[in-house]
């Protein structure tokens, strides 16, 4: 992630204009909000990519209760069938691969929920510390 800060603004000479600062103050704020940009683009990035490994772990989770279903139910009934009725012994396996898939479907959702809300929240906090730094700049600028 990008965590480089500006620590302390550059020194300024006496004798530097007005002009020379605001146009200074408006480059530093515009490589800042460039900076922010960025972090906010490479934090949304590493969100997405867990929401679709989760959406990823979600469609195996599918894919495996379809085809546990289709196995258990042919091997289990043809055993099942010699030894119990025919409605209990199709009933066993259906009940073991929705139990499966259960746990599938609930890693799945564990997963999508930490990697939401997809909002870029390490960004949002910096940006509230990079405006209070303003604020502060300028408060001490009024106060000399």
């Amino acid at each position: 992630m990008v965590t480089e800060r500006i620590t302390s603004a550059p020194p300024v000479a006496a004798n530097t204009s007005t002009s020379n600062l605001m146009s200074d103050a408006a480059a530093q704020v515009t490589r800042l909000v460039r900076d922010e940009i960025a972090l906010a683009k490479l934090e949304m990035q590493a969100k997405a990519k867990g929401v679709g490994m989760a959406g990823g772990m979600l469609a195996t989770a599918l894919v495996m209760a379809r085809i546990g279903l289709v196995l258990a139910w042919v091997l289990l009934v043809v055993a099942l069938a010699n030894v119990w009725p025919l409605w209990l012994s199709v009933l066993v396996p259906m009940a073991g691969a929705f139990l499966v898939a259960g746990v599938l479907a609930l890693l799945g959702k564990r997963g999508l929920k930490t990697a939401t809300p997809p909002a870029p929240t390490e960004t949002s906090q910096s940006v509230r510390t990079d405006l209070r730094s303003v604020q502060e700049a300028i408060q001490e600028g009024r106060q000399s």
